[in-house]
């Protein structure tokens, strides 16, 4: 049975929750193995947070920058499907800013499911190493993983994309994410 790490119980060295750390590793993970992903940060409002914004990436098409929201979870089943109905009743999300009040357009958004152990140790042991997390895993270890998000991602894409406003705003994002998985199966590692 696997633990659920996404706890307030503080870690030694920066007394952040596990779960903060691990998605530190996810955070990392994504920025350093997906091509179409600009850039990502976890700064958020307590709002954001509290809405299930674990992070915010710029996904780069063809020139343009569209942005996704991103919750992350791990293995506890109750946990995953209160994230996945909320996923549900709402695709799309307002940012806000730390006052409270919603900034910018609305900004589609995807749950990654994730083992929150395994992010955290290797989070754990890229610090300790002074690397980066992709530092730390072997080619077949981030071939896999990124395989596994990016299917993830794009089922959730095409269930999701019943909702016109969803579809609208998530249309080029998952065009980045294909050609993104059409690469990885080119190099077929």
């Amino acid at each position: 049975m696997m633990r659920n790490f996404e706890s307030s119980a503080p870690t030694i060295e920066e007394e952040l929750p596990e779960g903060i750390e691990a998605e530190k590793g996810m955070s990392d993970f994504l920025a350093e193995n997906f091509s179409c992903v600009r850039a990502i940060t976890q700064n958020r409002s307590e709002i954001d947070d509290k809405n299930g914004i674990d992070m915010l990436a710029e996904i780069e098409y063809e020139d343009n920058v569209h942005q996704l929201a991103i919750e992350v979870s791990g293995p506890d089943p109750e946990r995953r499907r209160e994230k996945a109905e909320r996923q549900w009743r709402t695709p799309v999300v307002s940012l806000h800013n730390q006052n409270g009040k919603p900034v910018g357009d609305l900004v589609p958004r995807i749950l990654i499911g994730y083992n929150v152990g395994y992010f955290l140790s290797r989070q754990k042991e890229a610090e300790i190493q002074g690397k980066q997390i992709s530092e730390v895993m072997s080619d077949k270890e981030k071939h896999d993983l990124k395989t596994g998000i990016l299917s993830e991602i794009l089922n959730q894409i095409d269930i999701l994309a019943t909702d016109r406003e969803y579809f609208k705003r998530i249309k080029n994002i998952r065009k980045a994410f294909e050609e993104e998985k059409a690469d990885l199966e080119e190099l077929g590692i």
